[in-house]
């Protein structure tokens, strides 16, 4: 599994937020938030630049689909610059708040996370019906290395039938753990089997950091409030893209306020960017951005002409970062949720 996580978790996700932090380095935002919202969405990333691989150049080889990933955070990386430097001064930061106790919820919440993760991957097989599915298609992708629009992604050779209504973006994590590691779906995918607590452990931690903006003690009540309910205990132990999926909802939610009283290219642009990630896990994302276009062009300041270019902008993000997908499956795939579905 570490095979997997530590290149895509630790090295394109230090890369990712480390390009977060150069490209918004006028907008004014905490280093953290962008280095948490890097790490996380890394393995959009990851995911994003296999679309493109397996839709534009299909039947591309196993290792020429590595290359292209690795090659993508190459770039991020190198175009970081001196966002490299944030991820220094988050370590000092952490190592000087040893000492606060309103810490120690915190570091006990993530180690519990972390026990969760070892227990679930010990204990508990892919066996939920949504991410069997999407675990099905991912590995018709890796076998055929190649992402096709079709009316029906009826799979003649396994009779399967995927009748999601959603991105690639999840199906593709479990392709990129086949690339990486072949012996991973005789393990029922363990590095996608942790990605539930570990979205889960980086909503905590994305609240922690705003709710520390207000107070201190008020992180840990936030902290407390949300492990008690029940709703968040089965988003952390039931394997689905949920976690994942709310994790980038949070992410929008805090670049639209930004956006909406400094719409700037670069804070509009990374507002497409997670919107599409989002929308790549779960429809209902590419419906919120359609939403978010709106209230963003609503309640920004200025006149016709600069609200007509944040559209532009946020527009064109969106669809370049996969959004794509869906104008692309209503007209030439399977018509989304205009079409009808036939049960295999």
């Amino acid at each position: 599994m570490l095979a997997v996580f530590l290149p895509t978790q630790v090295l394109f996700g230090t890369a990712t937020g480390a390009f977060l932090v150069r490209m918004m380095a006028t907008a004014k935002w905490p280093d953290w938030a962008l280095l948490l919202l890097g790490i996380g969405l890394a393995p959009c990333l990851v995911t994003l630049v296999l679309y493109y691989s397996l839709w534009l150049f299909p039947g591309l080889p196993h290792g020429m689909a590595i290359f292209a990933v690795v090659a993508f955070f190459v770039l991020l990386g190198g175009a970081a610059g001196q966002g490299w430097l944030a991820w220094r001064r988050l370590f000092l930061q952490c190592r000087n708040l040893r000492y606060d106790r309103s810490m120690w919820l915190f570091a006990l919440c993530t180690l519990g996370f972390m026990v969760l993760a070892v227990v679930k991957l010990l204990t508990a097989p892919l066996t939920e019906h949504d991410i069997l599915e999407y675990a099905v298609q991912g590995h018709v992708f890796l076998r055929d290395m190649a992402i096709t629009y079709q009316p029906h992604h009826y799979d003649a050779a396994t009779g399967f039938y995927y009748v999601g209504l959603h991105g690639f973006s999840f199906p593709l994590l479990f392709t990129w753990e086949g690339l990486v590691w072949p012996e991973a779906w005789t393990l029922s995918n363990p590095w996608v089997r942790v990605l539930t607590p570990f979205y889960a452990w980086l909503i905590v931690a994305l609240g922690w950091g705003l709710m520390r903006r207000v107070g201190r003690w008020f992180a840990v009540w936030f902290v407390l409030a949300l492990g008690g309910a029940m709703g968040f205990f089965f988003l952390g132990t039931v394997y689905h893209l949920d976690a994942m999926r709310i994790f980038l909802f949070a992410g929008v939610v805090v670049l639209l306020t930004q956006a909406i009283s400094d719409p700037r290219p670069a804070i509009i642009g990374l507002l497409g960017v997670v919107c599409a990630a989002g929308a790549g896990v779960h429809s209902l994302s590419a419906i919120l951005a359609c939403l978010v276009g709106l209230v963003l062009t609503a309640l920004m300041e200025g006149g016709m002409m600069r609200r007509l270019g944040a559209a532009l902008c946020f527009g064109l993000a969106f669809l370049l970062a996969g959004g794509i997908h869906y104008p692309v499956d209503v007209f030439l795939g399977t018509g989304w949720i205009f079409k009808d579905i036939v049960w295999y």
